[in-house]
């Protein structure tokens, strides 16, 4: 299945400090939060969130691009079938759904999200 980049999470130390250096130094707005560690900024196009880094995951700030999925479960099963590497055993819950992270062959990290608000 062809996939298509749904969000880019830009993984950050601090989300108060974030939002200052992206809503007032880069002009975003804030669209919504999910708890006290994800943000959602208002883009045309791909979404931008920022997550706050919890629990050495990842290890250290960078920028994850997402992509959608409606089914993680089977999406998972697929990406083992072709020898991707899985960073977690089974989905991992976030504030606004469920998310698996994986690696490509250079060790770049992606996550397959599956969002609450789109389940059927």
């Amino acid at each position: 299945m062809k996939k298509e980049v749904c969000v880019l999470c830009v993984c950050v130390n601090s989300i108060e400090e974030s939002l200052k250096f992206y809503c007032d130094a880069l002009d975003f707005e804030v669209e919504t939060t999910y708890g006290d560690c994800i943000v959602r900024l208002k883009s045309k196009g791909v979404t931008l969130l920022l997550k706050q880094i919890e629990d050495g995951y990842p290890p250290h700030p960078c920028v994850v691009p997402g992509f959608e999925t409606e089914d993680i479960s089977a999406e998972i099963e697929n990406l083992k079938t072709q020898g991707v590497k899985i960073l977690h055993d089974k989905p991992q819950v976030f504030p606004a759904g469920l998310f698996v992270a994986y690696k490509d062959i250079s060790g770049n990290i992606f996550e397959l999200l599956e969002f609450i608000s789109e389940k059927k």
